[in-house]
């Protein structure tokens, strides 16, 4: 389910140690946002290898997000949704290493859909297009973890990566909007794809 890290969120604090169990409405609309997007799921598809795979990722101040997809038939075919909270300590570092630990973690968390075959990478933060170029300790421990997997890293604009950005930005005071918002995105997204099919 896409961005269910973020959506779960109030409910995940409530599991901590140290926090006090206290049902608040915070808790009980995470909790019904989440029976009401299990039953509005997009639909997900196979994975097609006889054509280009597609990941799109994206970071913000609270989490990552990710989409894996395949444009084929004028259409766009959803294959996968990421997205994963930050912790403390992830919230304190810099935009390029959050941007990288997106792509990072959308690698690894595919990788069995993605060992062996290329794929395109896509990003909307530029300085990743260079990655391999990275002297900041963690960014080349990332790159040479990630060196087993054949990919293209391709900058496109910020506007044209809908989904994966909304899937980065999902907090638990606007969590109906936004799951609207990722539904509404895909369409969107689908939408472009066959009006440039058709162009």
């Amino acid at each position: 389910m896409a961005s269910l890290a973020e959506l779960a969120r109030p409910l995940y604090d409530l599991c901590h140690a140290k926090s006090t169990y206290q049902w608040t409405q915070m808790e009980a609309l995470a909790f019904q946002t989440i029976q009401q997007s299990i039953a509005n799921v997009p639909t997900l598809e196979y994975l097609d290898y006889s054509h280009p795979i597609h990941l799109r990722t994206d970071a913000s101040d609270l989490a990552i997000g990710g989409v894996m997809f395949q444009e084929y038939d004028d259409s766009v075919h959803v294959v996968q949704f990421l997205s994963k909270d930050f912790s403390q300590t992830e919230k304190n570092w810099s935009t390029i290493e959050k941007e990288a630990f997106a792509l990072y973690y959308c690698i690894l968390h595919c990788s069995h859909y993605l060992s062996g075959h290329h794929f395109i990478l896509q990003t909307d933060h530029r300085n990743l297009v260079y990655l391999h170029h990275a002297e900041v300790p963690k960014l080349v421990r990332w790159h040479l973890r990630l060196q087993e997997f054949d990919f293209t890293v391709q900058h496109i604009p910020g506007s044209t990566n809908i989904v994966a950005d909304v899937l980065s930005r999902i907090c638990p005071d606007c969590v109906q909007t936004q799951v609207s918002s990722v539904i509404a995105a895909v369409d969107l997204a689908s939408d472009r794809a066959q009006h440039i099919a058709q162009v």
